[in-house]
């Protein structure tokens, strides 16, 4: 079954012609002509049709705006072209109030859209006396003209709805007309619509720009055009209101195996490339844009590499089953060739992030020495943050030297092995090594025997400190001797041994106020024990008592001896005798002793029966610490 779709004049010979033949000619081009516009292509700019300034006769920095030659068509298809430069008349302006809040700006005045759209009347009626009683319309001809409208409008006021199966509908919802969930169609170029019929009125606007537009400040003031300014953005709205003729296609066929998109006003590149699409300009891409199994090349301005591959790419198996992009440095690893990201600052390009080809990394630098290198022209420093920045450290320079550092009051730990944890420093300062928990500034632990070892590398000289089963001390080298001394403060760096208090030599002599020991004790001074003299030594009479200075009878050994024991023998007598001495010290309490100290003493051969009489004397005692 068929249906038609359109009716196209055909003649033979002998055929009377009436106009209704020829207008269905003529009218058959048209409307195939404008199928053709909107089928193939959309409506708008097909070329020129710029808004240009010149400077206006009138002086005082004020311009004429004129419309360039160039074509378009609408979109009832209708051409509209513009033969030669118009001047846009100011008085299409005259409606607009000056309002100082919009045009006393800078620069003056305010932008207003500009368009224009396709016109037409019937010219040229016959001749005196060639009139006919029918039909009405006796006009030979149609002037196509062009009218320029100012201002801003609705949709619904740029342009009359379409004729579409007998429905009048708004061109960008044609094919919603007879399906609702068919999508909106944006470029409103429809060439299946029932054109409208010469005469009719059919308004269609075509965005051509902005103009600069400063209206009068008092009655009786005409306004002017103000040169739009680029710095303003002027120049950008106009260009984004313009509207230019598109092509419509589900395929491109390059004839000669390439494509191109240019710009008309460009000249063609000179350099020959085997790519099938050629883009001879800026490329803008608001969606996706797929790499199928090829890679990205960038290439110089010959359309070269140089040796130097640089290219980006999808790898599908990395040999370890996952994926890859690939960012393809040259060909060798000689650290000559980059990867490098940074601003342009002064129109030069500071690197901040480099990717050398042998695989060094910079920061802050393009020449990176290490696997990675972090450099700045002051302080610099490198963030790792944890759960949200609940945990961060810093590593960094500065003044002050090198920095490793937590910011969030945590502590910092050292790990070595599987990740074990070896050295904690705390958050209030205190390090352990070997423990978690360290009681003060420096906790050394260890679950096994331990040695603390300082060694002097340039000689044998050591001192280890050692906690064990063997028992806890010191060692130091059989070759050097170990000391106690004294320095003042301001001098405690120095390197002398300061005043010796204490000095133990390597074969074991200990001499205190001595640096040379005679003994394995050598005290060189007063030896006190308790804060008391070390021994304590008097003379007592019989029966007296004793007492520690310090302790019990148990800490301490008396040693006691005659002090003076006897009497004078008178004269010459020849016939006393000291018979006994008694010299001796008795415990009498846990503190205490009482000594005795007496004699037994004869006057005379001839008194009593010669065991003599007993008398107390004196002794010397001694007390020593056991």
């Amino acid at each position: 079954m068929t249906a038609k779709q359109t009716q196209r004049p055909k003649f033979f010979e002998n055929q009377y012609l009436g106009a209704a033949d020829l207008s269905a000619a003529v009218n058959y081009a048209r409307y195939q002509d404008a199928r053709h516009a909107l089928g193939a292509h959309t409506w708008g700019i097909a070329t020129g049709l710029q808004l240009t300034e010149k400077p206006s006769p009138a002086g005082n920095n004020q311009v004429d705006v004129f419309i360039q030659p160039g074509y378009a068509w609408d979109g009832f298809g209708r051409p509209l072209v513009v033969l030669a430069p118009y001047k846009i008349p100011s008085e299409l302006f005259k409606g607009l109030v000056y309002d100082a809040a919009i045009d006393a700006g800078s620069p003056a005045g305010r932008l207003v859209k500009v368009w224009i759209r396709y016109i037409e009347s019937a010219a040229q009626p016959p001749a005196a006396g060639f009139e006919v009683c029918d039909p009405e319309d006796q006009t030979a001809r149609v002037d196509e003209f062009f009218r320029v409208e100012v201002g801003d409008f609705a949709t619904s006021d740029q342009r009359t709805p379409i004729s579409l199966a007998g429905k009048q509908v708004d061109a960008s919802a044609a094919l919603q007309a007879f399906n609702p969930s068919d999508p909106l169609l944006y470029d409103a170029s429809v060439p299946h619509q029932t054109f409208p019929e010469e005469g009719q009125s059919a308004r269609w606007l075509i965005p051509l720009g902005v103009v600069r537009w400063k209206p009068p400040q008092t009655a009786g003031q005409t306004g002017n055009f103000v040169q739009r300014d680029a710095n303003a953005n002027d120049l950008e709205a106009s260009n984004s209101l313009r509207l230019q003729a598109g092509v419509v296609s589900g395929a491109v066929q390059a004839v000669d195996g390439f494509i191109r998109l240019r710009s008309r006003t460009n000249n063609y590149s000179a350099v020959r490339s085997p790519d099938l699409v050629w883009v001879e300009g800026d490329l803008r891409v608001e969606g996706k844009v797929r790499m199928f199994g090829r890679y990205l090349e960038f290439l110089d301005l010959l359309g070269k590499d140089n040796s130097v591959p640089l290219t980006v790419n999808r790898l599908e198996d990395d040999g370890a089953g996952g994926k890859q992009l690939q960012v393809r440095l040259g060909v060798a690893e000689a650290g000559l060739h980059k990867f490098a990201v940074g601003p342009f600052v002064a129109n030069s390009f500071k690197p901040k992030f480099v990717v050398l080809d042998r695989g060094e990394v910079g920061i802050g630098t393009a020449t990176p020495n290490r696997a990675l290198t972090v450099q700045g022209s002051g302080n610099t420093y490198l963030n790792v943050k944890a759960n949200g920045g609940a945990q961060e450290v810093l590593l960094g320079a500065d003044a002050a030297g090198g920095i490793v550092s937590t910011m969030t009051n945590h502590d910092l730990v050292l790990r070595a092995g599987t990740n074990s944890t070896k050295v904690w420093i705390k958050a209030s300062g205190d390090v352990g090594i070997g423990t978690d928990t360290p009681l003060n500034t420096l906790h050394v632990a260890r679950g096994s025997h331990l040695n603390a070892i300082f060694d002097r590398t340039d000689t044998s000289d050591h001192l280890t400190v050692v906690v064990g089963s063997v028992g806890s001390g010191f060692r130091f080298s059989d070759s050097n001797f170990f000391f106690i001394g004294k320095e003042p403060y301001a001098n405690r760096n120095s390197l002398s041994t300061g005043t010796d208090l204490l000095r133990i030599t390597a074969a074991g002599d200990v001499g205190i106020g001595t640096t040379t020991p005679q003994g394995k004790l050598d005290v060189n001074g007063r030896i006190l024990r308790n804060g008391s003299a070390f021994s304590l030594a008097g003379n007592v009479n019989d029966n007296d008592i004793v007492a520690v200075p310090w302790g019990t009878v148990n800490d301490w050994v008396i040693f006691v001896a005659p002090r003076e024991m006897g009497q004078e023998e008178p004269d010459s007598e020849f016939d006393n005798a000291l018979l006994l001495i008694r010299c001796l010290a008795t415990v009498i309490s846990g503190t205490s002793w009482q000594i005795t100290a007496r004699y037994k003493f004869k006057f005379s051969n001839g008194d009593d029966t010669g065991n003599g009489l007993w008398f107390g004397g004196q002794a010397n005692y001694i007390l020593v610490p056991q």
